[in-house]
């Protein structure tokens, strides 16, 4: 793999911090509150001991490290459980979780009460069902959550999950989606199988069933996609869910850029999808795929749709949950729709992309990813593009910063002229690319995926 440019103030070594608190017992020990001398760049300062523990590059790393132990996409399927999905609801589970409160005369509570919902901002439709707008391809109004949130029809939504505890031996989901669909289910962390489960109608009347061989505590997450919903979940009279704590470092990350990091390409592109799958990978809690296709740093699809830098503005419009100070990681990935684009405009256009999501997300490490090279060879042009971007993110010189190559890298992540359906045996486009020619595949977006993976993880381990 190429060099990867880093700007990152290391946090100081346990050696560098001031001997008078080393030695101290279990008893004694810091809490976080007390003041303690550090050096930095050889000065002297001082700082609270959480404020060592707790920066953004230490919950990263943290993050990283249980991860790389056990993730989702590495662990063994969890035999547990068994899954099925029907269009029948089970009778016999009457306590009903729903957007209502009240929905019956078992529950008082609404399903957001007793879980968590990640990947966007979780909403009621007009008809009580959970929707996770995450984007705004503004100005298009045909968002692809328009038909559930007319109000908003520039919204979009992508990869998203619910996750709760619950005692139960048996939970039924009740979802809206489509057969061309699917869903996946992790207990306790892991896949009950990594292939997905596709909805059995086309409608609100699915069914998805987690049956359990015991009664004992577990968490559970749903992954889903787009304009899929939960409508409610529902256990038997003696059991319940639960809100679950969430994990130790909870973090957020926006993706942003083009087509390439919504998952188009992929078969199920809020499941497969690169940002989703390195988030599970480097243990991110809530990735959002913040993108919109068809733009880039200058492209706007001509003109249906904003650059990366407008889109900024509607993030915590869209995301209202959050804000820009709640934002732990960015991913930037465009470049590649500005191939028609002159290099000389992309440079300045996205030095003003980084300082305008700088400003926006003031704590996050920002990643930028190089253009993507797709089936194009990388050719000149692409790599032209791909300098262009690496000078803006060098005349940036922000601290808090990495730059991650990909057409541009030693070994390019996708090279040659073929794709699926269209072999040439020029490289592993071939099969990296999908059938329309200009996309990642199922294989691509995995591809992707242990790339960018491997980058950050050697990045987020030097912070």
């Amino acid at each position: 793999m190429g060099a990867i440019a880093l700007a990152l103030i290391a946090l100081p070594a346990a050696a560098q911090i001031d001997p008078t608190i080393t030695g101290l017992s279990a008893a004694s020990a810091p809490t976080g509150g007390e003041l303690v001398d550090v050096r930095q760049n050889g000065q002297k300062k001082a700082a609270t001991v959480a404020q060592l523990t707790n920066t953004v590059q230490q919950r990263l790393k943290r993050a990283a490290a249980r991860a790389a132990a056990l993730n989702p996409e590495d662990a063994p399927e969890n035999s547990d459980a068994t899954l099925t999905m029907a269009t029948s609801a089970d009778a016999s589970l009457t306590r009903i979780y729903s957007g209502v409160a009240g929905g019956n005369a078992l529950t008082a509570m609404t399903l957001t009460s007793v879980s968590r919902f990640s990947g966007g901002r979780v909403t009621l439709d007009a008809t009580n069902r959970f929707v996770l707008p995450v984007a705004s391809a503004a100005p298009a109004t045909n968002g692809n959550v328009a038909s559930l949130l007319p109000a908003t029809p520039s919204y979009q939504a992508w990869g998203w999950e619910n996750e709760f505890g619950t005692e139960a031996t048996r939970v039924q989901i009740r979802m809206a989606g489509f057969t061309s669909h699917a869903v996946r289910v992790l207990v306790d962390g892991r896949y009950v199988s990594k292939t997905p489960l596709a909805f059995a109608a086309n409608s609100s009347g699915n069914y998805l069933t987690i049956d359990f061989g015991a009664r004992k505590p577990r968490s559970i997450r749903i992954e889903g996609m787009q304009n899929d919903q939960i409508v409610s979940v529902a256990v038997a009279p003696t059991s319940s869910i639960w809100r679950m704590a969430g994990p130790q470092d909870r973090i957020t990350a926006f993706v942003t850029g083009d087509s390439y990091a919504e998952g188009t390409g992929a078969t199920y592109p809020g499941l497969y999808a690169w940002p989703k799958a390195t988030g599970r990978y480097l243990g991110w809690y809530d990735t959002r795929q913040v993108a919109v296709g068809q733009t880039g740093y200058l492209s706007t699809g001509g003109g249906t749709r904003s650059t990366i830098r407008q889109q900024v503005a509607s993030w915590f419009t869209v995301n209202s949950d959050l804000t820009g100070a709640d934002v732990d990681v960015v991913v930037i990935a465009g470049g590649y729709n500005d191939y028609v684009s002159t290099p000389a405009l992309v440079q300045p256009e996205a030095l003003l992309t980084f300082q305008t999501i700088r400003a926006a997300c003031p704590n996050a490490i920002i990643f930028v990813m190089g253009s993507h090279a797709g089936a194009r060879g990388p050719d000149a042009q692409t790599l032209a593009i791909d300098g262009a971007v690496q000078s803006a993110f060098a005349q940036w010189a922000d601290p808090r910063s990495v730059f991650v190559p990909v057409a541009s890298d030693v070994s390019p992540w996708t090279f040659g002229t073929g794709y699926v359906g269209a072999t040439n045996g020029s490289g592993n486009s071939d099969v990296a690319i999908a059938a329309d020619g200009s996309h990642p595949s199922d294989l691509g977006h995995m591809i992707y995926t242990l790339r960018l993976v491997t980058a950050l993880r050697l990045a987020i381990g030097r912070m």
